[in-house]
């Protein structure tokens, strides 16, 4: 949808020139043959009526250029994507739990959609179709909430759907309010967590939460997508060593 809206807006801002060429076209045309007088040969004012292009013909080569720019425009205009590259962790943290489950993230609307979402210094929200998440946000986080608590327990952990024949002896399950690169340089990660395990008797647990990282503000959206990968790692770890204990 938005790689429409991009070739649409370029078609848009050519449209002037797709008309210019093709009144050029009509413009250039031959005028035509006049009648041939009487005695004169038919077969001259054939040969020269063959050689006339037509207003079809001559309006498809006047529009070519138009159309190959607005091809070539739309092309390149493709919006850069950026990953989140997974934070490295050392930490280990025992917990209670032999097999974890996650369930998939719950963000807010801005932090769920593919454009990288940024505060401005006056509290507004802004972001651009030409910078985008690389994979979908709820799924990135998921994921990534996932991995680093199987590295750091030693646990069976996975996201839902459960994957295994046995249910998981817990379920986690993350409702973000908050996950912004707030305009102070850093990015912001609140919000609360629950934790339901499958045995009778044993403590549930809900935690708030609220993690900040330091970002580079002049390292532009690669910056903002590191510290947004630490903020993540930093949350699974918290919910390891305080709710999964």
């Amino acid at each position: 949808m938005q790689n429409f809206q991009h070739a649409f807006s370029h078609f848009l801002t050519s449209l002037p020139l797709l008309v210019r060429s093709a009144r050029a076209a009509i413009t250039n045309l031959p005028r035509p043959e006049r009648a041939p007088r009487r005695g004169a040969s038919p077969i001259a004012v054939t040969a020269s009526a063959s050689r006339t292009p037509s207003f079809g013909r001559a309006l498809r080569r006047g529009g070519l250029a138009a159309t190959a720019t607005l091809a070539l425009a739309a092309c390149g205009e493709d919006p850069l994507r950026y990953a989140t590259p997974p934070a490295a962790t050392q930490a280990r943290q025992p917990i209670a739990y032999s097999r974890v489950g996650i369930r998939e993230v719950s963000l807010p609307t801005y932090a769920a959609l593919e454009e990288i979402t940024v505060v401005q210094p006056d509290g507004a929200l802004s972001s651009t179709p030409d910078s985008l998440w690389a994979d979908d946000p709820a799924r990135e986080v998921t994921l990534s909430v996932t991995r680093t608590l199987s590295q750091a327990t030693g646990a069976t952990v996975a996201a839902e759907p459960w994957p295994f024949r046995d249910v998981p002896d817990a379920t986690v399950d993350i409702r973000i309010e908050r996950m912004l690169a707030e305009a102070d340089g850093r990015f912001r990660l609140a919000g609360q967590y629950y934790v339901a395990p499958e045995a009778f008797g044993s403590p549930e647990r809900s935690r708030l939460f609220d993690l900040a990282v330091p970002y580079v503000a002049g390292g532009g959206y690669s910056a903002i997508a590191a510290a947004r990968a630490q903020a993540i790692t930093d949350l699974a770890l918290l919910i390891a060593r305080e709710g999964l204990r």
